[in-house]
């Protein structure tokens, strides 16, 4: 089974939907789940996290730093509204569990960086005067100046 979603600009994402033969109830990464997509799972295998399955990016929109971790702490997806913007090793498990399969990874021109394929997490590196971001493209992390246009995405736990 799969999920697509249809964006206003003409592009999509498909999103598979794990149906592998796991015990009733026990929830796998790669799962629709809990208003998302589960990336991490404890071993009950019915807490963990999920991710949006979607950007929440506005392309006109400013998606700084702190617009990013405002964007997810006031979300409502999915009927959850306890959704946040992921840290460092949070996000690195995102693309670690998932890889970037369903993440942009086109042009952006309306961005600071137009090729960005650099998503936001939560974790500063206040020498450097910026904050962590991960390139979803191949898992590269790179600290990135606050008021740099990055991509979002956010999560929840389950």
């Amino acid at each position: 089974d799969s999920l697509t979603i249809y964006f206003s600009n003409g592009t999509y994402t498909t999103i598979v939907i794990a149906t592998s033969g796991a015990a009733p109830g026990c929830v796998q990464i790669g799962d629709y789940h809990a208003g998302g997509i589960v990336f991490q799972v404890d071993s009950t295998c019915i807490h963990g996290l999920v991710v949006t399955a979607y950007d929440l990016n506005n392309y006109g929109f400013n998606t700084s730093y702190y617009d990013a971790i405002s964007v997810c702490n006031s979300v409502k997806a999915n009927g959850y509204t306890d959704w946040y913007l992921p840290d460092l090793l949070e996000l690195n498990s995102v693309y670690t569990n998932l890889g970037n399969a369903g993440f942009r990874l086109d042009e952006w021109t309306g961005s600071t960086d137009p090729y960005v394929r650099y998503y936001w997490s939560s974790t500063q590196n206040p020498p450097a005067g910026g904050a962590w971001a991960i390139n979803f493209e191949d898992g590269f992390q790179q600290v990135k100046s606050l008021n740099n246009d990055l991509r979002i995405r956010a999560i929840r736990a389950f």
